[in-house]
């Protein structure tokens, strides 16, 4: 009887040793499978290399250089380079108020492409000087012209420049500032194109010919500046574009222009 309730122990022990040992086998295995799991994980990403940053391709006019060139076109040098997309042509311009440049693009791609003028800087001896837009610069000239016209019963009429009519009639009075200092004038019932108001008429007549030059040669340069455009495949577009008139430096100019994610530079020379 002792010796049968001795076996029953020892089976007993004998069947929660082998629970015990298989989830700890089970247990362990568990374990293993997921630190096999997180070293192949952490060796695939040691093996993936970092992704690079994207690089905006360059392209630099150089004499001789592939898919560089130069022409003539009206007595202007042009240089030419282009990418497998964009053909750029690019002259030196001479304008006695600003920086100015022809430029020639071309879509060669099969996807429409904007050209944007807000993209394209001047760069002088490390400083980025964006370009121009003459609207403001225009209205400017032009409020100025007018302010100073209505003094004298004239106005500024664009195209036209400063215009007198041949009889004036004006009753008005009021002020206007030059070069900082306020001039009052009264109003007279007086007519005609000479001496309505004396020195003052003079001085005011003076100042709305030279906003009215003004106002008209911006006007005229408009004309021709590069605006914002989207060009279809095959398109062309031309025109100028303006920077703030620089200094004579010996520091090397470069023109940069931006399209469609690729960057075009020319020295800024003429010839």
């Amino acid at each position: 009887m002792q010796t049968f309730q001795s076996r029953s122990k020892v089976a007993v022990l004998i069947f929660f040793t082998g629970l015990l040992v298989t989830g700890c086998a089970g247990a362990f295995a568990n374990d293993a499978k997921r630190l096999g799991d997180a070293a192949s994980g952490d060796s695939a990403g040691a093996n993936t290399p970092p992704a690079k940053p994207s690089e905006v391709p360059q392209f630099h006019w150089s004499e001789g250089k592939k898919s560089c060139a130069h022409f003539y076109k009206n007595g202007q040098y042009y240089k030419t380079t282009s990418s497998p997309d964009i053909a750029l042509s690019f002259s030196v311009q001479r304008c006695d108020d600003f920086e100015m440049a022809r430029l020639v693009i071309s879509n060669q791609s099969n996807h429409p492409i904007d050209v944007l003028p807000l993209n394209f800087a001047l760069v002088s001896g490390g400083e980025v000087i964006p370009s121009l837009q003459l609207g403001s610069v225009y209205q400017s000239q032009a409020d100025s012209a007018n302010k100073y016209a209505r003094i004298t019963g004239g106005q500024y009429r664009p195209g036209a420049g400063y215009v007198l009519p041949s009889t004036v009639r004006s009753t008005s009075s009021g002020q206007f500032s030059e070069n900082g200092t306020v001039v009052k004038y009264a109003g007279s019932t007086s007519g005609g194109t000479t001496d309505d108001f004396g020195l003052i008429r003079r001085i005011a007549s003076r100042l709305a010919s030279k906003s009215a030059d003004k106002a008209e040669k911006i006007r005229n340069i408009q004309k021709d500046m590069l605006n914002a455009n989207t060009l279809l495949p095959g398109e062309s577009i031309s025109g100028n574009v303006l920077f703030a008139k620089q200094r004579k430096t010996t520091n090397a100019q470069l023109f940069e222009a931006s399209i469609d994610g690729s960057r075009f530079t020319f020295d800024w020379e003429s010839k």
